[in-house]
């Protein structure tokens, strides 16, 4: 019995220290508690609607902690879109973001289709805030409808099981 009550204190303990992780919050009214879409578009330099066809962490960084230690900080991602629809800022039929891990930060899936608003220079940054305050229809209204680059082709073939397995795994070790 008393092993048995051992075993489980000693697997809550592991428990702690193994699945423990820093989490760092994200409130985007401190930006700015009520914002006007036209005034945050001025502000973006790419808006566009796109597919997903490359992801994969380029850059982690260590950081230090007030005791020294170090620890896995930011990894950045870079993620290559297949752009679709353009409305601002948009030059080519495809275009490259960046992301970070932290989650003030907008997470993006392999093969899927998503509404960007990015900032800053190439490559750009997509941040949730910008995402969270301006919509589709507040970037119909001030640029119109948008031009369209590239149908989406529901019979075109999308990565294969093995493929986007193999990109979960490599990313979640590097």
């Amino acid at each position: 019995m008393k092993f048995r009550q051992l075993l489980k204190i000693s697997f809550c303990i592991l428990s702690f220290f193994t699945l423990h992780q820093t989490v760092i919050s994200c409130s985007c009214d401190a930006l700015n508690p009520d914002p006007i879409a036209s005034e945050l578009l001025k502000d973006i330099q790419v808006i566009f609607q796109g597919k997903v066809i490359r992801f994969g962490p380029y850059k982690r960084e260590r950081l230090k902690n007030s005791k020294g230690k170090y620890y896995d900080g930011l990894t950045t991602y870079e993620v290559e879109f297949e752009v679709l629809k353009k409305w601002k800022g948009v030059e080519t039929d495809k275009i490259l973001i960046e992301t970070e891990t932290l989650s003030c930060h907008t997470n993006f899936e392999m093969n899927k289709e998503y509404f960007v608003l990015a900032t800053g220079d190439k490559p750009f940054e997509v941040h949730y805030c910008t995402q969270k305050f301006i919509s589709l229809q507040d970037v119909e209204k001030e640029y119109g409808n948008g031009e369209i680059v590239k149908q989406p082709n529901p019979t075109e073939s999308t990565e294969g099981f093995w493929s986007n397995l193999w990109n979960k795994i490599t990313s979640f070790f590097s």
